[in-house]
């Protein structure tokens, strides 16, 4: 499943129309980029929900256990179709046990080892969102320990839901390792339904038809 990481409500229109991206996903960065903050989550909910998406995700924020737990009850409340995104952290931990406890779906986010998949097998997490492109900052094989958790969650119904991704070979690399789902910005979404060499294909298809249809006109004259 294919997902939007942006706050950006033009373009999520926009990209959604070609029938690609199924959910959308933000963060407390990815607002500020849009010169958001936590406040306007209810308005992009709103926003959000006007689109074919399946799954909204927004994320809780909070230094302590209590501040993040309010924060993913007052995310949870917007509506049924939203996945509350939560650290993987001792608080996060202890947030996403009390919010399973009253039926909240979560993604554990900000992953970084397979034993935070192992974490989101314990704790029945609707999936865990692994950042490929800051595992190969910390100069880790970003392919290699995401491909561990698939292996760690196969069959249990937990989604390993790669984000952080700077490019479209990257996708295709972890979805060939058995990555189900991912959230990609709106450059590396626009890179993958664009791709220059089958426009280019596209753009000779085009010259070719025209030649003909002008060669055809002239025999019937």
């Amino acid at each position: 499943m294919l997902m939007l990481d942006t706050a950006n409500v033009d373009k999520a229109k926009e990209l959604v129309r070609t029938g690609l991206f199924k959910g959308i996903t933000t963060n407390p960065t990815i607002l500020a980029r849009s010169n958001l903050g936590q406040d306007a989550i209810p308005g992009l909910y709103e926003e959000f929900c006007k689109l074919p998406f399946e799954h909204i995700f927004f994320q809780a924020i909070g230094y302590s256990t209590g501040e993040l737990l309010e924060s993913g009850l007052e995310i949870a409340n917007l509506g049924r179709n939203i996945i509350v995104k939560v650290p993987a952290s001792r608080e996060g931990y202890e947030v996403v046990h009390e919010l399973h406890s009253r039926g909240i779906p979560t993604l554990l986010t900000a992953a970084y080892h397979p034993t935070q998949a192992m974490a989101a097998k314990e704790l029945g997490c609707w999936g865990i969102a692994p950042y490929a492109g800051r595992l190969e900052d910390l100069g880790q094989d970003p392919v290699k320990t995401i491909a561990t958790m698939v292996d760690i969650l196969r069959g249990t119904g937990v989604r390993t839901f790669a984000a952080s991704l700077r490019s479209p070979d990257i996708v295709g690399i972890l979805g060939a390792r058995g990555v189900p789902d991912f959230t990609m910005s709106v450059e590396i979404a626009e890179r993958i339904i664009d791709n220059p060499h089958t426009l280019e294909a596209v753009d000779a298809f085009m010259r070719d038809s025209e030649k003909m249809s002008h060669h055809d006109h002239n025999l019937e004259r």
